[in-house]
């Protein structure tokens, strides 16, 4: 895990509580903002604490600024701020949670930080699973819009059938396409 706060006291407060909360949690430590962009680089983590008063990013800025460096990140905020608006535009803004300095209990702490981390996991499946869908559906349309039209199907007594299967489930192109001519004599398939 990624602490971002500025205040030293603060961090070993922080620190003490995860360790009272769960041994297995390792927490890395960042006093400001440039710190925190230069671990992130490093390495992606668990989770990050987040402190919104940092001497080089504050409030809404510095979450933005996590989030924009890596959006996969799952963000709690950690702030001696008090208020449930600021709290609740800080979750508007990516945060998975909000926690108050002083009002937190290390079992709290434990359970915020999981939660985020399942809860960021559970939102990025949904945006894999939107997109595969999505992407499904304009492969559909154009391997639809490659196959020849029914012009054939206005004929009593003439039918078009073809089958085919793509040779990966990703695949956007496959199979085999029939080109219908108009000659002379009428339509032909080839």
């Amino acid at each position: 895990m990624l602490l971002i706060e500025d205040d030293r006291a603060d961090a070993v407060l922080v620190e003490n509580l995860i360790a009272d909360a769960a041994s297995d949690i390792e927490v890395r430590w960042a006093p400001s903002m440039a710190h925190a962009e230069r671990e992130l680089d490093f390495a992606r983590p668990d989770c990050v604490l987040l402190d919104l008063n940092l001497p080089d990013a504050n409030g809404m800025d510095a979450l933005a600024r996590i989030a924009e460096r890596d959006p996969t990140v799952p963000i709690v905020v950690l702030t001696g701020l008090n208020d449930e608006y600021f709290g609740a535009t800080a979750v508007a803004a990516g945060a998975q949670d909000y926690l108050v300095k002083g009002r937190v209990e290390p079992e709290m702490l434990r359970r915020a930080l999981l939660y985020a981390i399942e809860r960021k996991r559970a939102e990025l499946i949904a945006a894999d699973l939107h997109a595969s869908r999505l992407r499904a559906r304009e492969n559909a349309l154009l391997e639809r819009g490659l196959l020849p039209s029914p012009l054939l199907l206005d004929r009593p007594g003439v039918d078009i059938v073809a089958r085919y299967r793509p040779s990966r489930e990703d695949a956007l192109l496959c199979g085999d396409f029939y080109d219908v001519v108009q000659t002379r004599t009428g339509l032909s398939m080839s």
